[in-house]
C-alpha cells in the first residue's frame, strides 16, 4: 500500500485492490485496539465479530475524514506507517521525495474515480458536507483517537453488552475533558466549532454513520 501510494506521486494510478487493502489493515489495527480492552475479549465471540462488522465502519469513517482533513500527501502517508514503513520510507523513497511537496495528497473522489465506482450527486453531495463537519474533530490527534474509541465500543446489542457502558462513560468523559481544556487554553473557532461538536455527540457518531454508508456503498460497487 505504502508502494502504491508514492507511485501515485509518479502518475502511476492506484490499483483497484488498493482502497481494499487499506481498509484491510485499518481493521486489523481496530481489531487489535478492541483486544487491548479485557471488556471487550470477554464477549462472546459472535458478538465481538458483530461489534467489528457494525461498528468497523464507523472508525473507517472517522479515519477517512482525518485523512481528507489533511493538506499534504506526507501527513497522510506517514499516518499510516507502521514501524517498518517509516525504515522503508527512508531507504526507498526519501532519495526521490526529499521535495514534500511532490508527493501528492490522495482524496477519496480520485480514489473513487479510478475504481470507476459512480456516486450519485447527492452521495457525492452528502460525502463533502459530512467531510466538512467531521473535519475539524478528526484533525485533532487526541480527539481523533479518543472518537474512534468511542464508535468503536458502541454496543450494538443493547443489554447483551452491558460491560461496554462502563467503558463508554469512561471514553465520553475524556472526550469531554479534552474538549474543555481545549477550548479554555487554545481559544479559537476551530476548537469553539470542536466543542459543540463534542456537546452533540450522538450528532457526530450519527454523521459518522451515514458517511460510513456510504463508504460500505463504494466498497460493495468494486
Amino acid at each position: 500500500m505504502t508502494n502504491e501510494f508514492f507511485m501515485y506521486s509518479l502518475g502511476v494510478p492506484l490499483s483497484k485492490r488498493y482502497m481494499k487493502g487499506v481498509i484491510t489493515i485499518t481493521l486489523e489495527r481496530m481489531w487489535r485496539i478492541f483486544n487491548v480492552h479485557s471488556e471487550f475479549k470477554e464477549l462472546p465471540s459472535q458478538t465481538q465479530l458483530d461489534m467489528m462488522s457494525t461498528n468497523g465502519p464507523v472508525g473507517l469513517a472517522i479515519m477517512v475524514s482525518r485523512y481528507e482533513s489533511m493538506t499534504t500527501g506526507i501527513q497522510q502517508i506517514q499516518e499510516g506507517f507502521g514501524e517498518l514503513d517509516e525504515v522503508r520510507w527512508k531507504e526507498n523513497y526519501f532519495p526521490t521525495f526529499q521535495n514534500f511537496k511532490k508527493v501528492r495528497k490522495i482524496k477519496m473522489k480520485d480514489v473513487v474515480g479510478e475504481m470507476s465506482v459512480k456516486l450519485s450527486e447527492d452521495q457525492m453531495s452528502e460525502y463533502v458536507r459530512l467531510i466538512s463537519y467531521l473535519g475539524p474533530i478528526a484533525s485533532d490527534p487526541v480527539l481523533y483517537k479518543l472518537i474512534m474509541l468511542l464508535a468503536l465500543f458502541k454496543p450494538v446489542h443493547p443489554g447483551s453488552t452491558s460491560c461496554l457502558s462502563g467503558l463508554q462513560s469512561t471514553y465520553m468523559t475524556i472526550v469531554r475533558r479534552r474538549a474543555d481544556w481545549m477550548f479554555r487554553n487554545e481559544k479559537s473557532a476551530k476548537n469553539f466549532e470542536m466543542k459543540k461538536m463534542v456537546d452533540k455527540m450522538s450528532s457526530c457518531i450519527e454523521s459518522l454513520e451515514k458517511l460510513s454508508e456510504i463508504m460500505l456503498f463504494i466498497l460493495n460497487k468494486q
